[in-house]
């Protein structure tokens, strides 16, 4: 199994069974999200710690990711099998549009990608895209550099994970 993390703040109490979840279908590590008054600021700072954890840990294995409110289906392993011919893999996502894939809620990532993602992150420091939301820079940065991205057709985004209705977002404030 790959190493995993999940993305949780402790005061986020409703999402504890679905970290439960997430810790018995994956084996998942948790790391403390980074609340901040921007959520997309928290989100962004949130997956970069895992990035860097990732780099600490495994230099040389892709990892998997998923948010605290991420709900996998029974048979989400079959989607990984193999892949791991990609720099970043989405096992789900809540829409693509032109060349951005919107959701970094379950992702597997390759040591290419997250070492191009801490360095990039690092040199745009402070810019306008360092404000961007994750999964804009995600997109774009696997553009620019050639990142091999995979995902399923955009009528099954939901078939391997999709994020939890009814809770709030950390990012925008608004229900899902």
């Amino acid at each position: 199994m790959l190493p995993s993390f999940i993305i949780h703040h402790p005061s986020s109490s409703e999402r504890s069974e679905i970290v439960k979840e997430l810790i018995t279908k994956t084996g998942g590590t948790v790391v403390e999200a980074c609340l901040m008054s921007d959520g997309k600021a928290g989100c962004r700072a949130s997956h970069l710690k895992v990035a860097k954890m990732a780099q600490e840990l495994y230099p040389m294995k892709h990892y998997l990711v998923f948010e605290d409110d991420c709900v996998l289906s029974e048979d989400w392993k079959h989607c990984i099998e193999g892949m791991e011919v990609a720099d970043v893999l989405y096992l789900g996502f809540n829409d693509k549009c032109h060349h951005t894939t919107f959701g970094t809620h379950a992702l597997m990532i390759s040591p290419k990608a997250r070492d191009k993602i801490l360095s990039q992150t690092e040199a745009l420091a402070g810019s306008v895209i360092d404000k961007g939301a994750y999964d804009h820079i995600l997109s774009k940065l696997c553009r620019q550099e050639g990142l091999l991205t995979a995902m399923p057709p955009v009528d099954e985004k939901d078939k391997w994970a999709y994020q939890k209705k009814g809770l709030r977002s950390l990012i925008t404030g608004h229900l899902r």
